[in-house]
Formats: C-alpha cells, structure tokens, sequence
C-alpha cells in the first residue's frame, strides 16, 4: 500500500512537472483543444445520431403499427422465418469480415488488434470489471461514502464527459512534452505516450464501459432498483429510466467512429 501511494505522489509529480514545463500559450491551446474536442467528439457528432434517432422514434411507431395492421394470416409464416434470415445474415456478415481482415496486411492486422484490444481494455476497467461492478461511477463511494452512493454526479453522463475531457487534457500534455524532451523517461509515460497516439479509441471505449454500468444499475428486468442518492419522491420507474437514459446515451456516445478506426 506504501509503495502504491508513493508511485501515485510521483505520478503527481511527474504531471506537474510536464505541466510547468509548458509555455503559456501551448497551455491554453491544449486546454482549449482538449474542450473543443470533447465536444466535437462526443456532443456535436453523436449529439446529432441521437436526436435523429428520437425524432425518428413516433414515425417507427407509426409504420410499424400500419404495417402489423396490413399482415394477412399467410403472411405470418414469412414473420416466423425472420429469426432464421437475421442468422443468415449474420453468418455473411461475419464472413464478409473475416475475409475483409484476411486482406490486411500484416502490419494493418496488427493494428486492427490492438486497437481492439485497447477499446476492450478501457470498457472493462470504466465499467468495473466483467462483473460491472466498481469502475468509474462507483468512485462516488470513495468520495461521499456508501450513503452517497449512486451519485447523479458519477451515474450520468456528467462523469463521462468530465472524464473525456480530463483524458484528453492529460494526452495533449503528455504529446507536448514528448515534443519537448520533457517526458519522463520510465516505461509508464513512454506507454501513455504510445496510447495518446490511440486517443479516440480509448475514449470510446470509456463511454461504452459507462454504458453497461449504468444499463446494469438500471435493473430493468426488476420491479425494484436501488435509486439515485440524493434524488428523493421520485418512483422506481423514474430512477430506472434515468439509469437507463444515461447508459443508452453513453452507449451512442461509444459507437466507433468508422473513419478513425
């Protein structure tokens, strides 16, 4: 536990030090950068994919409701066929993929694994674990203890966005001071280095890793859900949709962007 809490202070100390090192105006570039990004990244793009979504919501109701009205009885056999077409076309989209990887080069295929590997990681380690439990959110304990548990703060995507910004910010520096041969020189800035250079993809993966923490936390195939601390009067069915709000959101905000990846 010592030695945890002196790599910890020396981390501290490392990011001061690279911080200090800056001049003023690379400073604020990165804060202003790091901000914009976030934005950008996350809210603007993807902001967009969501509210087209839910705009197109009442339409898919209305087609889907015209078109169960219009299905003859034969016309059911056809329904009772759709489980088997979906595994079709699965299986052709699998293969479509797998051929698709096979053309890479050895070089590209390599690329395409760690970066899978890395969003995987990232999902795994904010949501908690295989068990999704712990991980980003749950530090509201650490911080306000068990009675403030599930923290709006920590259980929504305010924590999410803090938490993309606030890695974003720290890459930038860790760029800038790889520029100025002023990174400490140990194997653990040398890999952050080398992961701001797979900077999306990390982000990515955090906003899903939100995602299935908060979806599980909304316990939506329960009657009961332990609610958000803090938000009191409100129904079981509010503290569900708002778990699951926010985790439907984040799991948008951590769709990969196919131009990057």
């Amino acid at each position: 536990m010592g030695y945890m809490k002196n790599y910890m202070l020396n981390l501290d100390k490392d990011i001061i030090f690279m911080i200090n090192g800056l001049r003023e105006s690379d400073f604020n570039k990165i804060l202003k950068e790091a901000f914009k990004e976030s934005v950008d990244f996350t809210f603007a793009n993807k902001g967009r994919q969501l509210v087209k979504i839910i705009k197109s919501i009442p339409e898919l109701i209305k087609l889907s409701s015209k078109c169960l009205k219009n299905i003859k009885i034969e016309d059911y056999k056809n329904i009772l066929n759709i489980p088997k077409n979906i595994l079709f076309k699965s299986r052709d989209i699998i293969k479509e993929k797998y051929v698709g990887f096979n053309n890479l080069t050895f070089k590209e295929k390599k690329e395409k694994i760690v970066n899978l590997l890395l969003y995987s990681l990232m999902v795994l380690i904010t949501a908690g674990g295989k068990d999704l439990e712990g991980g980003v959110p749950d530090l509201d304990i650490k911080f306000f203890g068990i009675g403030g548990h599930r923290n709006i703060f920590f259980h929504s995507i305010i924590i999410g966005f803090i938490l993309e910004f606030s890695f974003r910010f720290l890459l930038k520096i860790v760029q800038k001071s790889k520029e100025y041969g002023q990174l400490p020189n140990n194997k653990f800035w040398n890999s952050m280095y080398e992961l701001s250079l797979k900077e999306d993809i990390l982000i990515e993966g955090a906003w899903m890793g939100l995602s299935l923490h908060f979806l599980r936390d909304a316990n939506i195939f329960s009657e009961r859900v332990k609610p958000y601390s803090g938000i009191k009067g409100k129904s079981m069915n509010f503290h569900k949709s708002l778990f699951a709000t926010n985790g439907l959101i984040s799991g948008i905000f951590g769709i990969k962007n196919k131009e990057k990846n």
